[in-house]
């Protein structure tokens, strides 16, 4: 691995966790209003499950050309591209 291949590690994480920032947030709204901790839960995680998913898709199709390595600094890109898509996936 190189500094690349650790940049999109560190990018995917990123997504990762300020989704589940945003999916806690809901909860403890949820919570506040209602008065069941999981039935909160349930329906901030079936709330957040829709914009969580076009998320992490949005960032793979952003990435896929550059993972492919086509073009001048393609050889340069294309882990931190790779790292980021398949870190997307995995984390979920």
């Amino acid at each position: 691995m190189n500094i690349q291949s650790f940049m999109g590690c560190i990018m995917a994480v990123g997504v990762a966790v300020s989704n589940a920032v945003l999916l806690v947030a809901s909860a403890e709204r949820l919570r506040a209003e209602t008065a069941g901790i999981a039935n909160a839960g349930a329906q901030a995680a079936a709330g957040r499950l829709r914009p969580i998913i076009m998320t992490s898709l949005a960032m793979i199709a952003g990435m896929i050309p550059m993972s492919l390595g086509l073009g001048e600094s393609g050889r340069q890109t294309a882990p931190w591209a790779l790292r980021s898509s398949v870190g997307s996936c995995s984390v979920r």
